[in-house]
């Protein structure tokens, strides 16, 4: 139960699933009167685990517990009954229930003697998977962990990290079992050093030019990959460029332009980033406003760049000052907007623009916009 509810902390570390099925081996002779029979009588039961962040490695092992002994209680019912009641629809290329099997072999291995020869265990190679991953434990004065994996998922550098994970888990949890299992590192030192050593690799490439053009490029490469997913829906790079140069034409009609501040100020919402860009494609700079704000910062703010325009939506502009700034809202705007072409706005802009405006907290005095 220790090293089952182990291995399913494991999974769910690499997974992030709620609940993790492990398929697990049975000798299937509760019946003292089939004990010495001989024959294959093994059947599969499967466990689950169900988990949660605050989760302890103590919390899981009652969890296991509880299902064992309820699993074991009802051990005779054949798996492929259960199969036949709850996948009726079979997929050829997957196990049903489970695709990972545990097995804790606690019968104690036998040597077999015979008069005159001398015998020796050799390991072997199956040659075949029977299961996406397979993990044999047994223990003489030591823990012991077999693993075997179809080659078709994993590769065998996959399986050596998994098994040094592993290890690494059971040392943290026999450590501290109430530490919570989120929170356990499963890297050593040293794989930790080695990833960070190659996460902040120096010799990469970056994009060069302005972040709207960047963004263009990549709009044009792949427009019809996901690059905003808001609620559920996402938008295309086509999708949030052609919105965003229709909205950068729009200002550019009302005389918006390099060396420009434009306030931007909307809930968390795609129009935040179409906002932005369409800023950006014209050569403006644009001032982060958050609604969340007290009005009288806002209106400081906006008071400060002494830029009239402020893209917002019509619900936000009620709420801000009506007599400083002049407001265009993206969806009461809308038709006006969407007249507007598709096409990037073509500009010479030089390599060093201005691309935003940030306020400081005014904790030492007056708020000051800093420039970026």
């Amino acid at each position: 139960m220790v090293s089952m509810a182990a291995f399913q902390a494991l999974l769910w570390r690499y997974t992030g699933q709620d609940s993790i099925l492990v398929g697990t081996p049975t000798a299937a002779r509760s019946q003292i009167e089939i004990e010495n029979l001989i024959g294959f009588f093994v059947n599969t039961l499967v466990f689950r685990a169900d988990f949660n962040t605050n989760m302890t490695f103590r919390d899981l092992v009652r969890q296991v517990r509880g299902f064992a002994v309820d699993a074991y209680s009802r051990q005779d019912v054949p798996f492929e009954k259960l199969v036949e009641e709850l996948v009726p629809q079979r997929l050829m290329n997957t196990s049903p229930l489970f695709q990972v099997m545990f097995t804790f072999q606690n019968i104690p291995k036998q040597i077999f003697e015979i008069s005159g020869l001398e015998m020796e265990e050799l390991e072997f190679e199956a040659g075949i998977a029977k299961f996406d991953l397979s993990v044999e434990a047994y223990e003489d004065d030591r823990f012991h962990c077999r693993f075997e994996y179809n080659t078709d998922l994993f590769e065998k550098q996959t399986i050596v990290s998994q098994l040094g994970h592993f290890r690494n888990l059971l040392h943290a949890v026999l450590e501290n079992p109430d530490e919570a299992l989120a929170r356990i590192p499963l890297m050593d030192r040293s794989e930790h050093e080695q990833v960070l050593a190659h996460w902040n690799r120096g010799a990469v490439e970056y994009p060069t030019g302005h972040i709207q053009t960047v963004f263009e490029h990549q709009a044009a490469r792949a427009p019809e990959n996901t690059a905003l997913i808001f609620e559920g829906e996402g938008l295309s790079y086509r999708q949030i460029n052609e919105r965003a140069n229709q909205c950068a034409h729009y200002l550019i009609s009302r005389g918006i332009g390099p060396g420009s501040i434009v306030g931007v100020c909307f809930d968390r919402s795609p129009e935040t980033t179409v906002a932005l860009l369409g800023v950006l494609k014209t050569g403006a700079a644009y001032l982060p406003l958050d609604p969340a704000y007290p009005v009288s910062r806002l209106s400081a703010m906006i008071e400060d760049t002494a830029e009239p325009y402020v893209l917002c939506t019509k619900a936000i502009a009620s709420k801000l000052p009506q007599n400083i700034c002049k407001f265009i809202r993206l969806d009461a705007d809308l038709q006006l907007i969407q007249s507007e072409s598709c096409l990037n706005p073509k500009l010479d802009l030089s390599n060093v623009q201005l691309a935003y405006v940030l306020y400081t907290s005014g904790s030492s005095g007056r708020p000051k916009g800093v420039e970026g």
